[in-house]
């Protein structure tokens, strides 16, 4: 029936940019106003008639559809009857868990722009995943970090800017959706995750493979397609 109510309340438009929204977010899980581009996409999910129809579309398939208008994203996390977890490697767990405290050390420390955006540097998050990688005995490159924010910036739970060559460094903004993906505290889930880590080296004295999968607690990523 959503789609007898899409043809009798929307016009042709208007269901277009319903549909590239739906889309969007099935596929990157956040939306964020500052994405570049994606004009209809913006104007589906900011006009109330048609985020009521998109809600209703992500709540028949099982998914929550969440929101700030103030901070500007959009976003859908997986209801209770679909499986939260996903396969990540080590790397990617690491890095998805240091952007999240990064984000709660950075809002604390007002480093914050007007979207509740924190605000820090690819060299500076690089620093902070290496003290958290040493006391895990993990060896993490900085290509390898840059490969994991990919990933994360194709789900707009971070931006990368472009490289400043006074100082070689690239701006690096961590968006404010990254607690709805890590809703427990991400100081302990660091700590566990280390000791976890070396309690596997420890066992058998082989560190495994910064790019062994393992699978990731519960985290609230989407399924994959």
């Amino acid at each position: 029936m959503l789609l007898d109510e899409m043809n009798d309340t929307f016009t042709a438009d208007e269901q277009t940019g319903i549909r590239k929204a739906i889309a969007y977010l099935n596929r990157n899980q956040f939306f964020h106003a500052e994405t570049p581009g994606n004009t209809a996409i913006r104007r589906a999910l900011t006009t109330g008639k048609s985020r009521r129809f998109i809600d209703q579309s992500f709540s028949l398939l099982g998914y929550n559809f969440i929101y700030d208008e103030v901070q500007g994203w959009f976003g859908i996390l997986p209801g209770e009857d679909i499986a939260q977890s996903r396969t990540m490697t080590m790397v990617d767990t690491l890095i998805l868990l240091v952007a999240a405290r990064a984000y709660n050390v950075g809002f604390a420390d007002g480093w914050v722009d007007g979207r509740g955006n924190v605000e820090t540097s690819f060299n500076d998050f690089c620093d902070t995943v290496q003290s958290f990688a040493v006391p895990a005995e993990m060896n993490i490159q900085p290509a390898q970090i840059r490969n994991s924010l990919k990933d994360l910036e194709f789900m707009s739970l971070v931006d990368l800017g472009q490289k400043v060559e006074a100082s070689g460094d690239i701006p690096m903004k961590i968006r404010p959706f990254i607690g709805r993906i890590l809703t427990t505290g991400v100081t302990v889930r660091l700590e566990n995750f280390i000791n976890r880590k070396n309690t596997e080296v420890g066992a058998d004295g082989v560190s495994p493979a910064a790019g062994e999968i393992k699978d990731a607690e519960e985290l609230g990523l989407p399924l994959e397609n």
